[in-house]
């Protein structure tokens, strides 16, 4: 009997949000804060080497997000003092987190002076730059293999084709809680299928996996593998490559909930805004054609 196969055709879009609050003293003790701008900029580094495209940077009290590009570049601009709610300006000192999330979540301490930044303060030098890089480091390895990896050219596009799905994960830590949420009775596993260079996104769940629970599992320095088969008509499909990415959850770490809910209001739902979940991974890779 062929597995069950509720498919949605969803689409990604990315939501950052603007809300404003904070302190209003100098937390110096200071006449003045040294003038800036509303910018400020910086590097991100992963410690693997992987590359650092993605990484979320979030300002909290303001609410502000980004993603760092390609070179793990970044620039957060707060919104016009005027629009601040607070006369002259917000003044104070806030944390810029830096979430990757199989990686640590770091910060920068940053200063804020009526509604703009104060350079050659806290962690940013005279130039708005963060001192030298932010280095991440990564507590849990994910890696997603597809087989077979190319399908279409030799398949009917009418007939269904078998995918396996090996998820392997790994902490360099002792122990990573990983949470495979359960759909219902009969679901328990869900990858999404994002094609590449496209906004289509695709959600494939299975009740093949072997497991009859939902489960916390914990994850420690020996590889731990989960598999999942799913029944693929290629027809159903537009052509193209395609990012196979696994639908599970990182609990290790607590991780402040506005910056979370500035990512989106459902992302730890099996839905569109679940993508919007900054992760580390590698392999995954469907070839449909």
């Amino acid at each position: 009997m062929k597995a069950a196969q509720p498919m949605v055709k969803v689409l990604a879009a990315g939501v950052f949000l603007a809300s404003l609050s904070g302190c209003v003293e100098n937390p110096f003790g200071e006449d003045k804060i040294s003038p800036g701008s509303r910018q400020v900029g910086g590097t991100v580094r992963l410690h693997d080497g992987s590359s650092p495209e993605g990484v979320y940077v979030w300002l909290e009290s303001f609410n502000i997000g980004t993603y760092t590009d390609e070179n793990g570049r970044f620039q957060v601009t707060l919104p016009p003092p005027g629009s601040e709610g607070t006369p002259g300006g917000v003044s104070g000192v806030f944390d810029l987190y830096f979430y990757l999330a199989n990686y640590r979540l770091t910060s920068s301490r940053v200063i804020v002076g009526n509604g703009t930044f104060a350079y050659a303060k806290g962690d940013i030098n005279k130039d708005g730059e963060l001192i030298g890089p932010k280095i991440l480091t990564r507590f849990l390895s994910i890696s997603t293999q597809v087989t077979p990896s190319v399908i279409g050219e030799d398949s009917d596009s009418t007939a269904y084709v078998k995918i396996y799905v090996k998820i392997t994960l790994q902490a360099s830590i002792d122990t990573v809680t990983v949470v495979f949420p359960r759909l219902a009775e009969d679901l328990v596993g869900s990858v999404f299928l994002r094609k590449l260079d496209s906004e289509e996104v695709y959600i494939l769940t299975t009740n093949s996996v072997g497991y009859v629970t939902n489960s916390a599992e914990l994850i420690g320095r020996s590889p731990y593998n989960r598999t999942m088969v799913f029944d693929l008509r290629p027809g159903a499909f537009s052509q193209g490559d395609y990012e196979v990415i696994p639908y599970l959850l990182v609990k290790h770490e607590i991780i402040p909930q506005k910056l979370l809910e500035s990512l989106g209001s459902n992302i730890e739902e099996l839905g569109p805004d679940y993508l919007k979940i900054p992760f580390g991974r590698e392999g995954g890779r469907l070839v449909i054609y």
